[in-house]
């Protein structure tokens, strides 16, 4: 984990609040480390739907020919304990985008005194229809790493899936 997680994400994050489920919880009432992951997922399905103004973000990149987003690494840090019923905001940003995959950072702050809780990173590799690593065309890269309006497939930005290198990690 890169050592900037020590510091706020702050404004270049985007926030989505989530309720603390009894599901969630271990008897005692404090989630369950492994939940904090879910949030970061919660997390990044609500930053891409808002950032391209649909719940069907999937199909934005299936225009660019980017199928799916398996995760390939997976990071978190805990800093204290998040408890049955307490408001929490997720704030996720992209970190990086490379040739094939894109890094989100997340902290997950309690919404009643901004404590940080934990926080963590997520990096997927974009693939095709048949399930091989795929390029990121340079606008979908520029659009993710500094926002705007998305940009739509065409002969520059996309798809870039057919080609050779493409199929290459």
């Amino acid at each position: 984990m890169r050592a900037m997680l020590d510091q706020s994400i702050g404004d270049s994050a985007h926030v989505t609040e989530v309720q603390v489920r009894w599901a969630e919880c271990d008897p005692a009432g404090i989630v369950y480390y492994p939940q904090f992951f879910t949030y970061f997922e919660v997390g990044c399905t609500d930053f891409f739907a808002t950032r391209i103004g649909s719940d069907d973000w999937r199909a934005y990149f299936r225009r660019h020919g980017l199928m799916w987003t398996p995760r390939i690494e997976v990071t978190a840090r805990f800093r204290a304990s998040a408890r049955c019923y307490e408001r929490l905001n997720v704030h996720t940003r992209i970190a990086d985008v490379a040739r094939k995959i894109i890094t989100l950072e997340f902290q997950i702050k309690r919404k009643s005194d901004d404590q940080l809780l934990a926080e963590g990173q997520v990096k997927a590799v974009f693939t095709n229809a048949d399930g091989h690593a795929a390029s990121i065309p340079p606008a979908v890269a520029d659009w993710l790493l500094y926002g705007g309006p998305p940009p739509e497939p065409n002969a520059t930005t996309g798809p870039t899936v057919n080609s050779p290198a493409s199929t290459n990690s």
